[in-house]
């Protein structure tokens, strides 16, 4: 060693042992560059799991809700991590407590859907076939909790009068599902409520009554808004194209059922002519007093009952032995008709036998005269003209004391159809017999006798035509 390299350790050595103690150090490179051993109080659990090498220091992570939940390669220790959503926003399955109760194998689901023509998942009201009302061979059912909605299996007959029900598709919940039609009549009756309302002051051709509760409220309706929700009925389904208005009452509502049978020609297949008969139904004269069709009105006579002389019904379907009827009752509250699962004429009156007499009137829709049904379906449809016109006091007596029907806006719409379909018709049979004349000339040229030598055949060829 020479003597420069002596004085330049003398001097460097000495100056940086002075100063060793006040200059701060510099950074160290980052741990993603120097790994490091992580100090015991500040390492991770270890995974039971040995690993080949030890794992590069980590930089801050975010907090423990953000945190990974799998581990990541030493090689994807440098990339930076991305947050995941907080647990309150992932998807997670519902807790039992929480979980919603699943449907019963053998209940209806009423759907929702807008149109009336599909099953939704949205459940309206749950009802267990077990508890239903079913007709013999278990082609109609009822809905004990609502029973102004009649179910029917596909391939059942509609219920009678065509045309007074608007049709939607529901179905049974459970594994396989049943789908079903559902029938609701386009009926209103007045509550009692608003049978005894009063005028409106406040609103003039209004009608006001107060509503008891636990804070009364004033109801107010109007016979023009009442005969629009018959005349419009609600859309989505098959709609309706007749609606009935008006009074609460058993007889009238059987009488008015039976008109429309009857306007609609809905005679049963098989006439008969039977005649309207009064029958003992506990000592018939015969059996076949006692066979009823659809479209037959039944009317048990009370005796010595000083509330009500008769209660009166109607058969809209028919299933084996079970008849279904649908009834107006002036001794309920009622704004929609019920449908009614009776087992023959004697389940009619059994309830009122021991005390009001067996006797029960039969009127079979063949009996009815068409003179007198064309004038009494006029008298129908004037009626319900007053309820709804610009007369408000004689439409509210007109509605207290009677029925009226009309035809809805689906009518015309369908005739509207049919008259676009005949004026398609016509034309293609235009078109059917040009082409024929045509085919008729071409083969006399050719020296043939043929009208129509090809497959189309001659549809629309007349003596006339030739």
């Amino acid at each position: 060693m020479n003597s420069r390299d002596k004085t330049a350790r003398g001097v460097v050595q000495p100056f940086n042992r002075q100063l060793g103690a006040a200059v701060v150090k510099h950074p160290i490179a980052p741990p993603a560059y120097r790994p490091q051993a992580v100090p015991k109080v500040l390492q991770t659990k270890r995974s039971s799991i040995p690993t080949a090498r030890a794992q590069p220091r980590r930089p801050p992570v975010a907090p423990p809700v953000y945190r990974p939940t799998t581990l990541r390669p030493a090689g994807l220790a440098q990339m930076k991590t991305q947050p995941v959503a907080p647990p309150v926003y992932r998807p997670q399955p519902a807790p039992k407590v929480l979980q919603t109760k699943s449907s019963v194998p053998g209940t209806i689901q009423r759907s929702r859907n807008s149109h009336g023509c599909g099953v939704g998942n949205v459940v309206q009201r749950d009802v267990d076939l077990k508890t239903a009302l079913m007709t013999e061979n278990g082609r109609y059912l009822i809905d004990p909790a609502d029973n102004s909605v009649l179910y029917s299996v596909m391939g059942a007959i509609p219920p009678k009068p065509s045309g007074l029900y608007r049709r939607t598709l529901d179905r049974t919940a459970g594994i396989p599902h049943r789908p079903l039609n559902a029938w609701t009549p386009n009926v209103r009756f007045l509550s009692k409520e608003e049978n005894f309302a009063s005028p409106s002051k406040e609103k003039p051709g209004q009608y006001e009554y107060t509503k008891k509760g636990l804070i009364d409220s004033t109801k107010r309706f109007s016979f023009r808004d009442l005969g629009r929700q018959i005349e419009f009925p609600e859309e989505g389904g098959e709609r309706p194209t007749i609606g009935v208005f008006g009074k609460n009452d058993c007889y009238a509502f059987g009488d008015a059922l039976q008109n429309l049978m009857m306007m609609n020609r809905e005679l049963p297949l098989i006439q008969t002519g039977r005649k309207k008969k009064n029958v003992h139904v506990s000592n018939p004269d015969s059996p076949r007093d006692l066979e009823l069709q659809v479209g037959d009105m039944m009317r048990h006579i009370y005796i010595d009952n000083p509330h009500c002389n008769y209660h009166a019904a109607t058969v809209v379907a028919k299933d084996g032995d079970s008849l279904v009827t649908l009834e107006g009752h002036v001794s309920k509250n009622l704004k929609k008709p019920e449908f009614l699962i009776r087992g023959g004429v004697v389940d009619f009156a059994h309830r009122e036998i021991r005390g009001y007499g067996d006797e029960v009137e039969i009127t079979p829709l063949e009996s009815l005269n068409p003179d007198v049904v064309g004038s009494e379906r006029e008298d129908f449809v004037s009626r319900f003209r007053r309820m709804v016109g610009h007369n408000t006091e004689l439409g509210f007596m007109t509605a207290q004391i009677n029925l009226g029907f009309t035809r809805t806006d689906e009518y015309g719409r369908r005739l509207e159809i049919a008259r676009l379909r005949r004026e398609r018709d016509e034309e293609l049979r235009k078109e059917w017999v040009e082409r024929v004349r045509r085919k008729w000339r071409r083969s006399l040229r050719a020296g043939s006798a043929s009208v129509n030598d090809s497959g189309e055949g001659n549809k629309f060829v007349t003596n006339e035509m030739l």
